[in-house]
């Protein structure tokens, strides 16, 4: 199966099914916010979800810590006062933010999550991912790995709830079983998640 042209079978593919899989349940014209959508060295073009987001209907805000491509905003939610500066900015909160592999790149994950929950809307939808096997990759840091119950807890502890965290494709790895000789195990290469900012 391929989507706009990307096999939903790739890394890059998964990532942008996942994400105009939840753009596309969106009603009206709504508010997009991107976090880490600065695009390295120009080259994404199969993650250009401001197009997508505005081919839909929407309103795209890019938002990154450092300036570059694709980038409207430059602050940093992962820090105290980077919601409060964003929404200074914008004047409005999302209806569903965007992150794809920028978790493991940030020191501090849960500050994130937590600035993120407050940028959003009630009801409003973050759609997230982030790599699991996969070569440490410097874009500028690369710092964590998470398993599925470790980002449903952070998740979670941010205010988030209805999450729904997806393993997909699988990186195949043989290793000495404590001396007893090699095995072969299999581990999934990234992790598609879904949680809501729902409120009382």
């Amino acid at each position: 199966m391929r989507h706009d042209g990307i096999s939903v079978h790739t890394i890059r593919g998964a990532i942008y099914h996942h994400v105009k899989r939840n753009l596309e349940t969106l009603r009206g014209e709504c508010r997009v916010i991107e976090v880490g959508s600065r695009k390295f060295r120009g080259a994404q073009w199969w993650a250009d979800f401001r197009q997508l987001t505005l081919d839909m209907g929407h309103r795209y805000k890019g938002t990154d810590f450092m300036a570059g491509p694709n980038v409207d905003l430059v602050v940093d939610l992962s820090e105290p006062n980077g919601p409060v500066e964003l929404l200074r900015k914008t004047n409005r909160l999302a209806d569903l933010v965007i992150c794809t592999e920028v978790l493991e790149h940030v020191w501090n994950p849960g500050a994130l999550l937590r600035g993120m929950f407050q940028i959003l809307k009630p009801n409003g939808l973050l759609v997230l991912t982030t790599l699991f096997a996969f070569p440490i990759h410097n874009h500028p840091e690369d710092f964590w790995r998470f398993t599925p119950v470790c980002l449903e807890r952070l998740f979670l502890a941010s205010g988030l709830t209805e999450v729904d965290v997806k393993t997909n494709g699988e990186t195949l790895f043989s290793i000495d079983n404590h001396g007893a000789g090699l095995v072969r195990r299999t581990a999934p290469v990234q992790l598609l998640a879904t949680a809501r900012k729902v409120t009382p």
